[in-house]
Protein backbone atom coordinates (compact mmCIF):
# COMPACT_ATOMS: atom_id res chain seq x y z
CA UNK A 1 0.00 0.00 0.00
CA UNK A 2 1.21 3.30 -0.94
CA UNK A 3 0.75 6.12 1.98
CA UNK A 4 -2.50 8.26 0.75
CA UNK A 5 -2.32 11.61 -0.49
CA UNK A 6 -3.67 13.05 2.63
CA UNK A 7 -1.36 12.71 4.86
CA UNK A 8 0.88 14.63 2.52
CA UNK A 9 -1.44 17.38 2.11
CA UNK A 10 -1.68 17.81 6.15
CA UNK A 11 1.92 18.02 6.41
CA UNK A 12 2.18 20.70 3.63
CA UNK A 13 -0.29 22.63 5.49
CA UNK A 14 0.89 22.18 9.21
CA UNK A 15 4.42 23.52 7.79
CA UNK A 16 2.32 26.17 5.99
CA UNK A 17 0.45 27.26 8.80
CA UNK A 18 3.45 27.16 11.49
CA UNK A 19 5.91 29.35 9.14
CA UNK A 20 2.65 31.55 8.62
CA UNK A 21 1.81 31.81 12.42
CA UNK A 22 5.77 32.64 13.06
CA UNK A 23 5.37 35.31 9.99
CA UNK A 24 2.81 37.14 11.38
CA UNK A 25 3.41 37.26 14.74
CA UNK A 26 7.09 38.73 13.71
CA UNK A 27 5.49 41.20 11.38
CA UNK A 28 7.41 39.52 8.58
CA UNK A 29 4.81 37.36 6.81
CA UNK A 30 5.28 39.00 3.19
CA UNK A 31 8.45 37.78 3.08
CA UNK A 32 7.88 34.30 4.77
CA UNK A 33 4.64 32.98 2.43
CA UNK A 34 5.83 33.83 -0.89
CA UNK A 35 9.03 32.12 -0.01
CA UNK A 36 6.95 29.08 1.31
CA UNK A 37 5.32 28.95 -2.19
CA UNK A 38 8.58 29.55 -4.23
CA UNK A 39 10.40 26.58 -2.29
CA UNK A 40 7.57 24.23 -2.62
CA UNK A 41 6.99 24.86 -6.27
CA UNK A 42 10.72 24.58 -6.89
CA UNK A 43 10.29 21.17 -4.86
CA UNK A 44 7.91 19.58 -6.67
CA UNK A 45 9.37 20.64 -9.90
CA UNK A 46 13.02 19.34 -8.98
CA UNK A 47 11.35 15.85 -7.39
CA UNK A 48 9.32 15.42 -10.93
CA UNK A 49 12.22 15.92 -12.66
CA UNK A 50 14.07 13.19 -10.92
CA UNK A 51 11.12 10.78 -10.84
CA UNK A 52 10.90 11.30 -14.37
CA UNK A 53 14.43 10.65 -15.06
CA UNK A 54 15.39 7.71 -12.75
CA UNK A 55 12.20 5.74 -13.46
CA UNK A 56 12.13 3.10 -10.81
CA UNK A 57 9.18 1.04 -10.26
CA UNK A 58 6.78 0.86 -7.31
CA UNK A 59 6.71 -2.12 -5.00
CA UNK A 60 3.11 -3.08 -6.65
CA UNK A 61 4.10 -2.76 -10.69
CA UNK A 62 3.47 -6.32 -11.18
CA UNK A 63 0.23 -6.29 -9.20
CA UNK A 64 -1.03 -2.94 -10.90
CA UNK A 65 0.22 -3.99 -14.94
CA UNK A 66 -1.25 -6.86 -14.82
CA UNK A 67 1.99 -9.51 -14.98
CA UNK A 68 1.72 -12.47 -17.31
CA UNK A 69 3.82 -14.76 -16.25
CA UNK A 70 3.35 -16.64 -19.82
CA UNK A 71 3.83 -14.22 -22.34
CA UNK A 72 6.51 -12.62 -19.60
CA UNK A 73 4.30 -8.95 -20.27
CA UNK A 74 1.88 -6.45 -18.84
CA UNK A 75 -1.50 -6.58 -19.94
CA UNK A 76 -3.03 -4.01 -18.34
CA UNK A 77 -3.39 -0.57 -20.54
CA UNK A 78 -2.85 2.21 -18.20
CA UNK A 79 0.19 1.95 -16.24
CA UNK A 80 2.15 4.61 -16.70
CA UNK A 81 2.24 6.32 -13.14
CA UNK A 82 4.04 3.33 -11.89
CA UNK A 83 7.86 4.28 -12.92
CA UNK A 84 7.65 7.15 -10.55
CA UNK A 85 8.65 5.52 -7.30
CA UNK A 86 11.88 7.24 -6.55
CA UNK A 87 12.53 10.08 -4.92
CA UNK A 88 9.06 10.17 -2.32
CA UNK A 89 7.11 13.58 -2.85
CA UNK A 90 5.79 13.04 0.40
CA UNK A 91 9.03 12.91 2.09
CA UNK A 92 10.40 16.37 -0.62
CA UNK A 93 7.84 18.58 -0.23
CA UNK A 94 7.69 17.75 4.35
CA UNK A 95 11.59 18.20 4.22
CA UNK A 96 11.34 21.25 1.87
CA UNK A 97 8.37 22.54 4.41
CA UNK A 98 10.00 21.96 7.64
CA UNK A 99 13.62 23.32 6.31
CA UNK A 100 12.09 26.52 5.65
CA UNK A 101 10.56 26.44 9.32
CA UNK A 102 13.88 25.54 10.78
CA UNK A 103 15.83 28.19 8.19
CA UNK A 104 13.14 30.61 9.58
CA UNK A 105 13.71 29.73 13.50
CA UNK A 106 17.37 30.02 13.53
CA UNK A 107 17.26 33.12 11.87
Amino acid sequence: STVPGSMLLVLIVVSFVLLLGLTIVFKQAHLGVPVWFWAMGLTGLITNCIKNYVGRLRPQFFGACGWNEQEMCCTAAHYTDERHSFPSGHSSSTMCGYLLLTLYLLE
